[in-house]
């Protein structure tokens, strides 16, 4: 990592939470020959991945880095991957954290938010969890402060904005921020120990006080669905704006104009939600994202449909299988081809 910008290792960690810490959801295939159809897989894999910044060092994650011929080789390189992000790379990028810009900063916190559900549990590490949680509320604090001009501006700046709000619910959820002892942050949260409250009181509130609905009224639906489940780690997900923004998701997704929908922000919004641990048949957004893809699946790239293949296959069988389960032992019967 000799000469690596702490910029380029938010990249880094980023790309790593999205993509490379946690099984394959359709098994671990054999190591593609064709290399056209791997490009053309990366190009979609890319609406994930984070670019490198102006003034930094160009870091490229090559789709078959962590790519393993077997299961085996599949659980060695998330083990790697999960050492590399926990062990080097976070280290760093928190030493580092005052000297990045603003969005590498919430870049940073949502790295962090996805890969927090693969921290290491052993004792060696619990000293860095902790040490991890008290950083991000001081940089989740600071970004806060200065991201002030975004909550005002007339055309807002969505990705920096919508992954800001993302981060500090995902982390919320996941009891990532430190409790604090700061009086300012008391308002509305008050959580019954002692007086200390967690930083998220204080976010939740800024959010919803300076956020309106309207604001993202020409959002797409992956910024839609990121900042939907930001709002529900915050607890605002029943409130004016959560709400709001269901009312959007829902109509970009279920209602009139939903067939006008770029397959692009479908991929995305599909890959989004698996980054986020919460691609899931009980998850409220997962049907409406699986229908939209089957519906569009001939206007699917070729990039598009191996990127989906896998999640829809195995979607599909958790739901043919919740459905047999509710019958008892009864087994649905199988709709005619084009029925």
């Amino acid at each position: 990592l000799e000469g690596v910008s702490d910029d380029d290792i938010v990249v880094i960690m980023l790309a790593l939470s999205q993509a490379r810490m946690f099984p394959s959801s359709g098994g671990c295939g054999s190591v593609r020959e064709d290399e056209e159809e791997q490009e053309d897989e990366d190009k979609v894999l890319a609406v994930m991945r984070p670019k490198s910044r102006p003034g930094g060092k160009v870091v490229q994650l090559e789709g078959s880095s962590f790519r393993a011929s077997n299961s085996r080789d599949e659980a060695s390189c998330i083990e790697a991957a999960r050492m590399l992000f926990w062990d080097r790379l976070a280290p760093r990028a928190l030493a580092g954290s005052v000297q990045l810009s603003l969005p590498a900063r919430v870049d940073l916190l949502l790295a962090f938010a996805l890969a927090w559900r693969a921290s290491p549990e052993s004792s060696r590490h619990e000293t860095a969890r902790q040490t991890a949680r008290e950083k991000l509320g001081m940089i989740l604090a600071s970004s806060l402060g200065e991201a002030a001009p975004l909550w005002r501006a007339e055309t807002p700046d969505f990705k920096t904005l919508v992954r800001l709000v993302a981060a500090a619910g995902l982390l919320e959820a996941q009891s990532a921020l430190p409790l604090s002892d700061i009086a300012g942050n008391v308002g509305d949260a008050e959580d019954g120990l002692g007086g200390r409250t967690r930083p998220v009181a204080s976010t939740a509130t800024k959010v919803s006080r300076a956020l309106e609905v309207e604001r993202f009224e020409r959002a797409v639906v992956p910024h839609l669905l990121l900042l939907s489940l930001g709002l529900h780690g915050l607890g605002l997900g029943a409130g004016r704006l959560g709400r709001g923004v269901h009312t959007l998701l829902d109509g970009a997704l279920c209602g009139e104009s939903a067939s006008g929908v770029p397959t692009h922000e479908i991929t995305e919004a599909i890959l989004l939600l698996q980054a986020c641990g919460k691609l899931g048949l009980q998850e409220p957004w997962t049907m409406p994202l699986m229908r939209r893809a089957a519906n569009d699946i001939d206007r699917l790239s070729r990039g598009e449909r191996r990127a989906l293949g896998s999640i829809l296959l195995d979607l599909a069988r958790g739901l043919e299988g919740s459905t047999t389960r509710s019958l008892g032992r009864q087994t649905p019967k199988h709709h005619p081809a084009g029925s």
